[in-house]
């Protein structure tokens, strides 16, 4: 099942002005969070922003490496997770995803109500709500759980809050990184 994935990324990759065109992270940036969630063992990921799948694969390379994990990813856009639901498909890989069909927000606080807790958040959505994202990843987040934030130099004026608030927090450690837009990663103390 994994040379599927790879083989759905390699096809994804190939036409950049479809991953331009949906935001999709850089296939560098891609491989790195598949690298992270390895290392880290991450059985639960939690992804705000879909868009086509390409990194929602990428998360699925890391979890195929086992026996277990499962990515919860929400987008409200319905025309792009019909197109996800297409590449998940393609990679085999619909067992080990969850797809949510709301605004971030809502989303979250569903998640937030249900207990939801994951050791991995990425976001890549919506950049004025970031703060918001980050102060959901405060409940949703276990212990040592890691959150990554895209596009932290390509779109910083966007998110000044959500920067601020996260390097000012206690109980986190943070580091941004010059990785395809701009990581910002932060492990929940």
């Amino acid at each position: 099942m994994s040379a599927s994935v790879i083989a759905v990324l390699k096809s994804m990759a190939e036409t950049p002005e479809l991953l331009e065109k949906h935001w999709c992270v850089s296939p560098e940036t891609g491989r790195f969070l598949s690298w992270l969630a390895q290392g880290i063992s991450a059985p639960r990921i939690l992804e705000v922003g879909t868009s086509i799948g390409y990194s929602t694969l990428w998360f699925a390379h890391a979890l195929l490496e086992r026996s277990e994990g499962h990515i919860t990813t929400i987008d409200a856009s319905q025309e792009r997770l019909k197109v996800a639901h297409q590449h998940f498909a393609t990679a085999g890989v619909t067992q080990r995803i969850t797809t949510v069909h709301q605004p971030a927000q809502e989303a979250l606080k569903q998640c937030i109500d249900q207990q939801q807790r994951f050791e991995v958040m990425f976001i890549d959505a919506r950049k004025s709500e970031y703060f918001q994202y980050f102060q959901a990843a405060q409940t949703l987040l276990v212990t040592g759980g890691l959150l990554i934030a895209d596009n932290t130099q390509s779109h910083r004026e966007k998110m000044m809050d959500f920067l601020a608030a996260v390097h000012h927090a206690s109980g986190w450690q943070v580091s941004e990184l010059s990785l395809g837009s701009g990581l910002l990663l932060a492990r929940k103390q």
